[in-house]
């Protein structure tokens, strides 16, 4: 099952004043391009790095400046020198968080190549991504990568190419100016409601999130959107993160048109130049595109392929769930949804979901249970204020 979540959500806070280090190399025999294959989960490219020797997942990201371990693995298996403390706010409701800069590790990555790495560690696992992903999640992979080569990511074969010089693409393919800033590529592109009114959004091309567009610091009645849901959608660096989730009637990237395309809407602590709006663009739109990336020379090259207009289905759970002792309660639902309709709360103890008993699951497992697929009948037994009560929900589209 395929959620919405924001995922590195977090870590576009960016640190654009920390410098990293970008001596990356190509290692191959030919020392011009090699091939890194990647994994899906939850629609997010997740790769194998090996840091200091070990292997870990890492999240494949173009939306985050740098690579950072989302728990403290390298803090607590390193001698290395830690040159600073920093503290930092993400995205979410609470304060600001430790982190520590660590200097000189070694990174290798089927070829490519930085014994001279500098990466950002937090000092508690406060994201807890492998919740969303079903595979335990070390860190993020960020855009000093694409800054720094040629790549052309290949989702139907599940592996990212990576150059030291561009492409040659035939003239089936369109180029669209991207602007660079700190490593993370910007673009241009007009979102259309559903009174054909037309906006200009500048948008982060961001491989970390994978709901379609998400829209900074404005609320969906700004561009003339009607209705929305309220829905928690991930959790950041200082937080659980909530947006207003809707539709738009037309997204024009480039020469392409989406049409129908999920959008949310979130408040975010960063300022803007007011008279634009700004967002993401994540990996259900990239995705449905053949892209090459060209960011040292500011474009990139794309063309449809045979999912390019397939629907934008609304991946987003109907509830989220915390864990305590083996047992499992409501942590938020989605206003409007299927069971919040039936009468679920937040709070509520999940005791059982279409007859099984969620003492021996783990949290992935009693989530996919109350968020299956759409027309999906749940019968959910549960407890409030210590009476056992009962509900029945069927899975149904609220977007």
């Amino acid at each position: 099952m395929k959620r919405i979540c924001l995922l590195y959500f977090i870590l576009i806070f960016c640190l654009t004043k920390n410098t990293f280090s970008h001596n990356y190399s190509i290692t191959t025999k030919n020392n011009r391009s090699i091939y890194i294959p990647f994994e899906l989960h939850n629609g997010i490219i997740v790769v194998k790095p090996i840091i200091n020797n070990k292997t870990y997942n890492f999240i494949f990201d173009s939306g985050s400046k740098n690579t950072i371990f989302v728990k403290p693995k390298l803090i607590d298996s390193t001698d290395l020198v830690f040159k600073s403390n920093l503290y930092i706010s993400g995205l979410g409701a609470y304060d600001s968080i430790q982190m520590v800069k660590i200097h000189q590790c070694n990174l290798q990555l089927n070829g490519l190549q930085n014994d001279s790495l500098s990466v950002l560690s937090l000092t508690e696992d406060v994201l807890q991504l492998d919740d969303f992903f079903g595979v335990d999640i070390d860190g993020v992979f960020g855009a000093e990568i694409f800054a720094n080569f040629y790549m052309h990511i290949n989702y139907k074969k599940k592996l990212i190419e990576l150059r030291n010089k561009n492409f040659s693409v035939n003239e089936s393919y369109y180029k669209q100016s991207v602007d660079i800033k700190n490593d993370k590529a910007y673009v241009e592109t007009v979102i259309i409601n559903e009174n054909g009114q037309p906006f200009i959004v500048r948008l982060l091309l961001d491989s970390g999130a994978n709901i379609p567009i998400l829209l900074k610091n404005i609320f969906p009645k700004d561009i003339g959107i009607n209705y929305s849901i309220d829905a928690e959608i991930g959790e950041g660096l200082s937080g659980d993160i909530y947006a207003q989730i809707a539709r738009l009637s037309l997204l024009q990237f480039g020469n392409i048109q989406f049409h129908d395309v999920v959008i949310g809407f979130y408040e975010h602590n960063a300022t803007y130049n007011p008279n634009i709006i700004h967002g993401n663009i994540g990996n259900d739109v990239l995705s449905r595109l053949d892209i090459y990336y060209a960011y040292p020379d500011s474009c990139i090259y794309y063309k449809t392929h045979k999912d390019t207009y397939k629907p934008f289905d609304f991946f987003i759970n109907n509830i989220f769930i915390n864990e305590k002792d083996n047992r499992y309660f409501v942590k938020s639902i989605a206003e409007d949804s299927a069971p919040f309709l039936a009468g679920l709360q937040k709070n509520d103890e999940i005791l059982k979901v279409n007859n099984i008993r969620v003492e021996n699951l783990n949290n992935i497992d009693v989530s996919s249970l109350l968020n299956r697929s759409v027309g999906k009948k749940i019968k959910v037994k549960y407890k409030r204020n210590n009476i056992i009560n009962q509900c029945k929900y069927i899975i149904k589209p609220i977007i």
